[in-house]
């Protein structure tokens, strides 16, 4: 388990070299970030280390959205990454059976396929390597989604008066 937590913090940290910024989203992005890199950097691994830094990140995004601080498109995507984290470090220690297997597979097949566009090769299932990929993407485009809040409306007035005629002086 050690070696994929060292994987994601690999992948993961790329994200940081893109700055703080005083943003509750960005905040949650970097100290998801953090948090597995500090996993990496002391050798910690395993489940349960894993496991208490996304419970972590799960209640900050559940406050920050609680206290309006995130929209919910951000919560959405932010918390779905957490989850497919969660999923592949379910160990057969906590799922002897695989009785979540196929489910794991699925999720975690559609979140690369939906971030990525690609299939994973691994029919299903996505390979380390894939899994960190996609959601080193992810953050990646979660921290766009923030950069790009204020533009938002600005876009969409443009949008809006496309079709409108021009006014002339």
């Amino acid at each position: 388990m050690g070696k994929k937590t060292m994987v994601f913090a690999f992948i993961l940290s790329i994200a940081l070299a893109l700055g703080a910024a005083e943003r509750v989203g960005i905040t949650l992005l970097d100290s998801f970030v953090d948090q597995f890199r500090q996993l990496a950097v002391s050798g910690a691994g395993g489940y349960e280390p894993v496991n208490k830094s996304l419970q972590d990140s799960m209640a900050k995004a559940r406050k920050a959205l609680a206290e309006n601080q995130i929209d919910r498109h951000f919560y959405q995507r932010f918390t779905r990454m957490l989850e497919i984290t969660k999923l592949v470090i379910i160990t057969k220690d906590y799922d002897p059976e695989r009785i979540l297997g196929p489910l794991m597979n699925r999720e975690i097949f559609r979140f690369i396929l939906e971030v990525t566009g690609m299939e994973p090769a691994q029919a299903g299932k996505g390979g380390i390597g894939e899994i960190a990929g996609a959601l080193s993407e992810e953050i990646l485009n979660l921290y766009m989604v923030v950069d790009c809040q204020g533009k938002k409306e600005e876009m969409r007035k443009k949008f809006e008066n496309w079709g409108s005629p021009k006014k002339e002086s």
